[in-house]
């Protein structure tokens, strides 16, 4: 599973023309992208999440044609008690988490709320280009553990550019990674959206 959050870097025709890209190569990706950018995306035919719920509504989201969200995520951090109650509510309608999780101490007891998925992103290295798999492989690989035996699908993020960092992600166990400034950022992503498609994850 592959996971491109546009944060605040492609928005508007930007982010339709990345989202064209992506379904060119990475048909089944999910693409994270701002609440007004939800329906233009929404025609490519990717999955799309939104980046964070906020103060919106998960039902009226799902309306605009998303299918799920980030929760947590380091740029739109919320406490423990908003996550429940965000979680509860998007359960409801199935609407589809990912919540990210700053230490696998946070993931653990994430867990407990049971969401579709849980992203372990180290935020010291976020944005860096220094990989999560390769600063910080001995915790993801911990993280893996802890979710094993559970439904819950393991992604992680933080510092990955290359296709090497992605098939680490995979030898560690991880189902998927969620990715941003590698591609999001880069002005001829096809060369790493191509070499994406190669790896499998």
């Amino acid at each position: 599973m592959i996971v491109i959050n546009f944060k605040n870097y492609k928005t508007g025709k930007k982010a339709l023309e990345l989202a064209e890209k992506i379904q060119r190569y990475l048909p089944k990706a999910i693409v994270c992208v701002g609440f007004n950018d939800v329906e233009r995306v929404c025609k490519k035919k990717l999955m799309v999440f939104t980046q964070y719920i906020g103060s919106k509504n998960a039902r009226d989201l799902k309306k605009l044609g998303a299918v799920g969200s980030l929760l947590n995520h380091s740029e739109h951090r919320i406490n423990f008690r908003e996550i429940k109650e965000k979680l509860k509510e998007c359960k409801k309608i199935k609407f589809k988490v990912i919540v990210c999780a700053g230490s696998v101490s946070e993931a653990k007891k994430i867990k407990r709320l049971k969401p579709w998925a849980i992203a372990y992103e180290d935020p010291n290295l976020i944005g860096t280009g220094k990989s999560i798999t390769k600063y910080n492989g001995k915790e993801v690989e911990k993280f893996v553990k802890m979710l094993k035996g559970s439904k819950i699908i393991p992604l992680c993020g933080a510092g990955i550019g290359n296709l090497e960092d992605v098939l680490e992600a995979k030898r560690l166990g991880c189902k998927g990674i969620l990715i941003s400034s590698a591609i999001a950022k880069d002005k001829k992503p096809e060369r790493f959206l191509k070499e994406l498609k190669k790896s499998g994850i």
